[in-house]
């Protein structure tokens, strides 16, 4: 080759695939390019010209690349390299024959690699001479074409119009389990079942007029079993047939596993909504149950009395924890569970917890010990609800299946680095222990070790599990110990972060202790009538003044007659939602730029990124039945902000 500039007429209609071309060249500055757009274009270029090299787009808006090549390979006086977008081996071997050098597959790499291909091409273009190159041309071709056929993904069945095989690839071999030698002394009505070989005659009339035909069929194997395949076919302009057959087992899996991966889904989502709805319809009258119950409380009781109000609280919570157990599994189950992190007080934190189960150990004539290193900091941030109800569920299994005896809790600083540490709980119980035999069934769902009618012990056999995914969540890990007959420990470890400005922290907890209002107007919507009469009791001996409403078009009304400081609305409620309720009530707000508090009553488990929630415009929510204190504090902090 000369020393001067190789010229390269490049035919593309894609302005992202010209700028990959020559951006590959960007350091070759022995190359220079020409671009066209269309056959037009490239046809008047060469009829006028003649570029070292054409490299040529397959398809283009006004024809295919084949048109450039003279049918006549001996009078071809450039090397011509093909690209396509589809890695097509039947495009590629038309390519090949009608005379093109290379054939590549567009891709960053082939485009990468451009350089190299074309001082290959060059190389070998050098090398034929004008006597020779038709015959050079047709013996790389062939080479090419054989080599395509040879290696292609794809078996590649060649046959007369008998269908008698007369050329078949390695991958035809590999996919049926016959020798080569076989097939060519097969006949493609060896390879189907009749069934199949009627739908293939149906199909037949089409090939005949130069149509492809692409179809699913079940290919016979050598040793008798059926693979499904996705076939191919043509007739060739030699009046021989070609087909291409793929196997397909693969996708038809994984279009399964997709169907049943989704079916799932679904089966999941209608149970998670079941279990929404069961919780709604569970928690109004549980709540009137609860908050009736407190009530009593507060009224002058005999003894006997008492027990039985205690008795029904006791009951009440009892309940309360077996509905919150099965809507936990629910979220763990749907991968619905959300982390939420914040800032506390670590050791307030933990007697808080310890407070609400001392009586119980008291009751059960147990003692309850407890140590918390003094090495943790004062403050930390992790999830406190997700910990609270990991720590209730292991301290409440250790009191329950203790008779007698000690509950231990300790918690260590495992280690630390720069902003976090690594904390070990451990609960450590003198009861009936557990047998060997049961270990693994101990964080299993719905199982419990005695599931006889005798059984001494309650529960749903869900905590444990909850407690072990609700660990896990928060990047920790649960092991225990028993000894049947003289007790368990459970150990979990999890990663906690450090709280860096423990002021700020300080201040936002003495803003939270704030006084409650004395007198104040408060709309209560809710249209359970026994809920109604529970929530006007209680705000009442608040020293409130309390108006009702029984739906949404209700508590519109009201409000609009009357101002009031606080609204509490139940989200669910005939002819007029609490939220559509709340929505109108702060769009027709905008004008008198007075915002009135509204805290919404649910039956379902709500938080502040629900899209009802957060459409609505809400300022706070509680989830029945109510916590009193809870409410109150809400409604104080609230109030005092208006």
């Amino acid at each position: 080759m000369s020393e001067k500039q190789i010229e390269i007429l490049l035919l593309e209609d894609e302005l992202a695939h010209i700028e990959l071309v020559t951006r590959s060249f960007r350091n070759e500055k022995e190359f220079r390019f020409t671009i066209v757009k269309s056959l037009a274009e490239a046809k008047i270029y060469l009829a006028n010209n003649k570029p070292d090299v054409l490299i040529t787009d397959w398809r283009l808006p006004d024809g295919d690349a084949i048109e450039l090549i003279p049918k006549n390979k001996s009078i071809i006086t450039i090397p011509i390299i093909v690209m396509t977008s589809y890695g097509n081996e039947e495009l590629a071997v038309d390519a090949i024959k009608a005379g093109a050098l290379d054939f590549i597959v567009k891709s960053i790499e082939a485009f990468n690699k451009l350089p190299y291909t074309i001082k290959r091409a060059l190389r070998e273009w050098e090398h034929i001479t004008n006597t020779k190159i038709a015959e050079n041309s047709l013996r790389k071709s062939e080479e090419k074409l054989r080599s395509l056929i040879e290696h292609a993904v794809d078996a590649i069945f060649m046959g007369d119009l008998d269908g008698n095989f007369i050329s078949v690839n390695s991958k035809a071999c590999e996919l049926t389990g016959f020798s080569k030698e076989e097939l060519l002394m097969m006949n493609m009505a060896d390879l189907f079942t009749q069934e199949e070989l009627k739908m293939n005659a149906l199909q037949y009339e089409l090939l005949k007029k130069g149509e492809n035909v692409i179809n699913t069929r079940q290919l016979k194997k050598k040793d008798g079993s059926y693979i499904p395949v996705e076939m191919n076919s043509k007739f060739m302009s030699n009046g021989y047939f070609q087909s291409f057959f793929r196997d397909i087992s693969e996708r038809l899996r994984t279009e399964e596993l997709k169907r049943k991966f989704e079916e799932t889904e679904y089966q999941i989502k209608v149970k998670s909504q079941f279990l929404a709805n069961l919780s709604h319809e569970i928690r109004n009258p549980l709540n009137a149950i609860v908050g009736l119950t407190n009530t009593l409380l507060k009224t002058e009781l005999s003894e006997e009395q008492k027990k039985f109000v205690y008795s029904i609280s006791l009951s009440s919570d009892n309940l309360m924890g077996i509905l919150n157990d099965i809507l936990d599994l629910s979220k763990i189950e749907a991968n619905k569970v959300e982390i939420n992190n914040d800032d506390f007080h670590f050791k307030s934190f933990i007697n808080q917890i310890i407070a609400i189960y001392e009586n119980r150990t008291i009751e059960q004539g147990l003692k309850m010990h407890y140590t918390i290193s003094d090495e943790i900091p004062e403050y930390i941030n992790t999830d406190s609800k997700k910990l609270q109800q990991i720590l209730s569920n292991l301290i409440g299994n250790a009191i329950k299946f203790t008779n007698e005896g000690l509950i231990s809790i300790k918690i260590d600083l495992l280690k630390s680095n720069t902003n976090q540490i690594f904390l070990q709980f451990s609960v450590s119980d003198t009861g009936i222990g557990i047998k060997q035999e049961d270990f693994p069934k101990i964080f299993q769902s719905f199982t419990q070790i005695d599931s006889s009618t005798r059984k001494l012990h309650s529960g749903t056999g869900l905590g444990l599990s909850i407690t072990k995914n609700y660990i896990e969540l928060l990047g920790g890990k649960i092991e225990f110990k028993s000894e049947y007959g003289k007790g368990t420990s459970f150990y979990f470890q999890i990663p906690i972060k450090i709280v860096e400005n423990k002021e700020i922290l300080s201040e936002k907890n003495n803003e939270e202790t704030t006084t409650l209002p004395k007198s104040i107007n408060v709309l209560v919507a809710e249209d359970d009538a026994i809920n109604r009469m529970y929530l006007n009791s209680f705000l009442s001996s608040m020293g409130w003044t309390v108006d009702l409403a029984k739906n949404g078009i209700e508590v519109i009304e009201k409000w609009e007659k009357k101002k009031y400081d606080i609204l509490l609305i139940d989200g669910q409620m005939p002819m007029m939602d609490g939220f559509e309720a709340a929505q109108i009530i702060r769009k027709r707000e905008v004008s008198n730029k007075i915002k009135t508090p509204i805290i919404a009553i649910t039956g379902y488990t709500i938080n502040e990124k629900n899209e009802q929630f957060i459409k609505a415009e809400m300022d706070d929510y509680v989830i029945k039945p109510i916590n009193e204190s809870d409410l109150l504090k809400k409604i104080s902090r609230l109030v005092g902000k208006s």
